[in-house]
């Protein structure tokens, strides 16, 4: 069996290669293609995304991919998302704001 610390070692080396290689530009970029799938297959296989996911998203286990979190994940714990897209703000919770405030705002939605 081939140890993961030598075909590491292997992949290092045919980086260094490449790298340093200036007229080898397709079989470059079919290397690092095969790179790209091969560490996004490891990751799909260990329950991760694709990718590793930007600030304000969450990894969406069924799909690999990764999505937006409401408000991009912006909101304090005082507050809530209202809207979607481009349209999104966060909102206070009713309960958090002083009583001679509440009433020129919006209500929180039931339930949440």
């Amino acid at each position: 069996m081939i140890s993961h610390s030598f075909v590491g070692g292997v992949c290092a080396f045919a980086l260094l290669v490449v790298g340093c290689s200036g007229g080898w530009k397709v079989g470059s970029a079919a290397l690092n293609t095969a790179i790209g799938v091969g560490v996004s297959a490891k990751r799909r296989s260990a329950g991760q995304c694709f990718v590793p996911c930007a600030e304000g998203t969450r990894c969406n286990p069924k799909t690999g991919y990764c999505d937006a979190l409401p408000c991009r994940g912006k909101c304090k714990a005082s507050e809530w998302c209202r809207g979607r897209g481009l349209q999104e703000r966060c909102v206070p919770h009713l309960d958090s704001l002083p009583s001679e405030g509440r009433d020129d705002l919006e209500l929180e939605p039931r339930g949440k």
